[in-house]
């Protein structure tokens, strides 16, 4: 999931326990005045309840050009927290209702109203407060990853760390393989050119130095082997 900074910075208040519900989140994020109408006004309806609020009084009355974006970004990080257990939600009496739905106000036609989008668009949390879990703040410190995506981003990047050593130590070998052959063939006329008269003399000439030599290759082969290992171990602790 690509979070934007104003999500990162609505999930840090959550954490924070300073957002823990709509009315909240208006009054730290979009932008309003006050205004007043004489006039008592009710309504919408939700879930039988309508709620009335005297104008005369004065109410903030939203302003913010960017209104529908914040609010959308506000649901989509309340969806996705809630479904990655990293929240909670509690309900709320009807005064705390109410001042949910009226933080909602706009102005509709020359009139302080609550903006009908704005409110479809947040009914699943309007009769709500959210409280963080111990999983969000975890979320954060992790730059915003998920714990299941950490897991498969570490063992992705092992995965990939070993398979590069195994490639080296495969074209470690084929190379020796190369050099030992070479050898070979460049040592057997040399030692042609010896006169011996024990066949064993010959044959110990002939493999000594191979025999060295492959030593040394087995003693970098178990080297890098021991490398990968150290490096798998390290991030098995890691987890």
């Amino acid at each position: 999931m690509i979070i934007s900074n104003f999500e990162k910075e609505i999930m840090n208040g959550i954490r924070d326990e300073r957002i823990y519900s709509i009315k909240i989140f208006v009054e730290l994020f979009v932008d309003k005045i006050q205004m007043k109408e004489n006039r008592i006004y009710s309504g919408p309806t939700f879930n039988s309840f309508i709620p009335s609020i005297d104008f005369n009084n004065g109410v903030n009355v939203i302003t913010d050009r960017d209104k529908v974006i914040k609010f959308r970004s506000l649901v989509r990080i309340l969806t996705y927290l809630n479904a990655n257990g990293m929240i909670s939600f509690y309900h709320i009496g009807n005064e705390m209702l109410s001042q949910n739905i009226y933080s909602l106000l706009c102005m509709n036609k020359g009139q302080i109203e609550v903006d009908t989008d704005l409110f479809y668009m947040m009914v699943p949390f309007l009769n709500q407060e959210f409280l963080a879990n111990n999983e969000l703040s975890n979320f954060i410190k992790n730059d915003y990853v998920h714990e299941s995506d950490l897991r498969y981003k570490n063992e992705s990047v092992s995965r990939r760390k070993s398979e590069k050593w195994t490639r080296l130590i495969a074209i470690f070998s084929i190379i020796t393989n190369i050099i030992l052959g070479s050898t070979q063939f460049i040592l057997k006329p040399k030692i042609n050119e010896v006169t011996i008269k024990n066949i064993n003399q010959i044959a110990d000439q002939m493999n000594k130095p191979l025999i060295d030599l492959t030593k040394r290759v087995n003693n970098i082969e178990l080297q890098l082997l021991g490398m990968i290992s150290k490096n798998d171990q390290m991030n098995t602790d890691t987890k």
